[in-house]
């Protein structure tokens, strides 16, 4: 095998050129070339398991003229049509977002809606698929990775429709410790979707690559192709940059918020404090004298504390 690509290991954030990254994702699997397209359609056999493979598959929102994956305006969702007119959009997702579950179902009723056109017969309808890939955990009560979902009846298993499956893929329960030897072809698909790319797991890429997987090797050639590209690199790098400075922003307006909060929480004590002293009688100064010691005040700001709440 080839020499896995290593990248800034003395960088702290994590690493763009990674399969992890929503960007390499769509640009490997939806990209509509003949190797893309081979990746893709590993992936989606290697992911539905059916005893009738799917033979041949066709992008939908192919990369165009003028793309630019860094506008937030671009859904980076590969969405996919089989030979049998079967509607996919597969995602890769960095965390497990708020209401995902709800999200997630969202998608697939649209994609059911636009699969029958207005006048067509209920048996014309094609099935939709969504499968969402996810760098984290997103369902705890079980330590399955795969999860898939339909529309059953809860007590007997009655299937009402087939029309729909939602899919989950959860990254962040692949155990690298694992021998890929000893693993079934979805989980070495979702451990090389998972590591591809750190430098730190190089080595266990390069077992799962040994292992002869034809959804990871398919899907190693295009990507080893991507991550060479040095504007891609460029343009990743300063996405990561900025959504770092913006994760940073939030978090020091957050703590500010913080901070804020406490300060008026502190100044509603002092208020009170005051009112309650000059309601029993005492001396504005004996009053200023407490302020400095409850609550560490220098006088002069104890003494605007007393002018601006004593009269309240």
């Amino acid at each position: 095998m080839g020499k896995i690509i290593q990248f800034n290991k003395k960088s702290q954030m994590r690493d763009p050129l990674s399969m992890t990254n929503d960007i390499i994702f769509f640009l490997v699997y939806g990209a509509g070339t003949k190797e893309s397209n081979k990746a893709l359609l590993s992936l989606l056999n290697v992911v539905l398991e059916r005893k009738d493979p799917i033979t041949e598959v066709k992008i939908v929102n192919t990369v165009h003229k003028g793309f630019h994956p860094g506008d937030k305006e671009t859904v980076m969702d590969v969405k996919a049509r089989s030979e049998k007119g079967e509607q996919f959009n597969i995602e890769m997702q960095a965390s497990v977002q708020l209401f995902f579950g709800e999200r997630t179902l969202v998608y697939g009723a649209r994609m059911v809606n636009s699969s029958l056109a207005k006048g067509e017969d209920y048996d014309t309808m094609k099935k939709s698929i969504v499968i969402s890939f996810i760098d984290g955990v997103m369902f705890k009560d079980t330590p399955s990775f795969h999860t898939k979902f339909e529309l059953r009846e809860n007590r007997e298993g009655l299937l009402l429709t087939d029309r729909l499956e939602i899919y989950f893929l959860e990254l962040g329960k692949i155990d690298d410790s694992k021998d890929p030897e000893e693993m079934e072809p979805l989980e070495r698909l979702c451990a090389y979707l998972k590591f591809a790319g750190d430098y730190r797991r190089a080595d266990y890429v390069e077992k799962l690559l040994d292992t002869g997987e034809e959804a990871v090797l398919m899907s190693d050639q295009v990507f080893r192709e991507i991550t060479e590209d040095e504007s891609l690199q460029d343009l990743l790098w300063r996405r990561e940059i900025a959504e770092h400075d913006l994760a940073t922003k939030v978090m020091l307006a957050e703590k500010d918020g913080e901070r804020i909060g406490i300060e008026k929480g502190i100044e509603k004590g002092i208020a009170a404090f005051i009112q309650d002293y000059v309601e029993d009688g005492r001396e504005a100064e004996a009053i200023i004298e407490k302020l400095v010691l409850r609550f560490d005040l220098q006088e002069d700001e104890a003494r605007q504390y007393y002018e601006k709440y004593s009269d309240c």
